[in-house]
């Protein structure tokens, strides 16, 4: 079944209806497992070493990335990854204006900022690689290579790592994926981690000591302890989970089943599913804002975002955005969701006290994900 779903959304470019924005252009990925049922999940230690692909890249400038910017930056900018034109829009949230384009490397997926604004990572899931751009210049400045197609990315909250998910761990797909970590401060592969089959993303707690990782291919999540860096539990979800993010306190995990068209809900303390909130078509991405009230989920083949109460965990509202809605991001007082419309090429903004879209930004072809910082 997995084996159908996955092939069904890989065909759904050709058939004009796109499918999952992060599934459909990630060809190189599913031809490899297209002969795979399920793929084993449990893995007792990580791979450590340098990643495949020639020497490591030079360090950066990554000193203390909690410390804000000087300059009064400020955390005002969004970062949108287009999938389909190789590069990452940069929106002022002040103008809702795109003030410049970066090429990135092919098939940008997902994209996070650093704590303190200084860098954005992007996983380039058509170059096997994570662009690093830094946004006092918006120039890509390294490019980190990795094990195999990259889909999501995710940074420490103390800025000390960044974790990437690479969904084959060798050239014949029969391994499971891992996660690759690297320093921040070097920008160095340090370590790669097994986790299930396709891991597809991956959120990392407020406290920095554990990530959660959605294997798409398996329907479960992986739990790492950043520590020690070896997966501590697996948590069976839905049906084709691919995205997850994690409540402001640390309390709870989200994972969006886009199969399932329902929202998990891990409790953190216990690493079980509490409750499982139903959702529309294809639940895509999921945030939570930052003021902890609200979980927004986009509704890839609904076009909407399904809006979740978080203390009760019940959709309240669904909003109609663009085509095939994917990635979001809040601003930092969630007044404001940004929500990447994959097929319209474009940005909706959505007043969250009104639940409404209040403009609508065109950006490059495909967009993915919205980071904001």
């Amino acid at each position: 079944m997995m084996r159908r779903h996955v092939q069904r959304k890989l065909g759904s470019r050709q058939a004009g209806r796109q499918g999952l924005a992060r599934l459909g252009r990630r060809a190189g990925v599913f031809a490899a497992v297209a002969g795979l049922a399920v793929l084993p999940t449990a893995h007792a230690a990580s791979r450590s070493g340098p990643t495949a692909g020639g020497p490591a890249p030079a360090a950066a400038d990554h000193r203390d990335l909690n410390t804000p910017l000087a300059g009064g930056r400020g955390k005002h900018w969004a970062y949108v990854a287009n999938t389909n034109s190789n590069s990452v829009s940069v929106i002022d949230t002040r103008t809702n204006r795109v003030t410049t384009t970066i090429p990135v490397g092919s098939g940008p997926d997902d994209l996070k900022v650093t704590p303190n604004g200084r860098f954005v990572y992007v996983a380039n899931g058509g170059s096997n690689s994570v662009s690093v751009i830094d946004t006092r210049t918006n120039r890509v400045t390294i490019t980190i290579p990795v094990d195999g197609p990259v889909s999501g990315v995710a940074v420490a909250p103390n800025g000390r790592f960044v974790y990437a998910t690479v969904a084959s761990g060798g050239p014949t797909g029969a391994a499971p994926g891992d996660v690759t970590v690297i320093d921040a401060r070097t920008n160095r592969v340090t370590t790669t981690i097994p986790v299930g089959a396709i891991p597809d993303d991956l959120v990392v707690t407020p406290n920095s000591r554990f990530a959660y990782v959605v294997n798409l291919g398996s329907n479960n999540a992986s739990v790492i302890d950043t520590r020690t860096n070896r997966v501590t539990t697996t948590i069976p979800v839905g049906d084709t989970p691919i995205d997850a993010d994690v409540a402001p306190d640390g309390r709870f995990v989200y994972v969006t089943n886009s199969a399932s068209n329902s929202v998990s809900v891990i409790d953190t303390r216990t690493n079980r599913v509490t409750t499982t909130i139903p959702v529309s078509g294809e639940p895509f991405g999921v945030k939570a804002s930052p003021n902890g009230k609200l979980v927004y989920v986009t509704d890839h083949s609904s076009n909407d975002v399904s809006v979740i109460d978080a203390r009760h965990n019940r959709v309240t509202a669904t909003i109609p955005v663009g085509t095939s809605p994917a990635g979001l991001d809040f601003t930092p007082n969630s007044k404001f969701a940004y929500v990447a419309d994959f097929r319209s090429k474009a940005v909706s903004v959505i007043d969250t006290r009104t639940e409404r879209v209040t403009t609508t930004i065109p950006v490059g072809d495909g967009p993915n994900d919205v980071a904001i910082g």
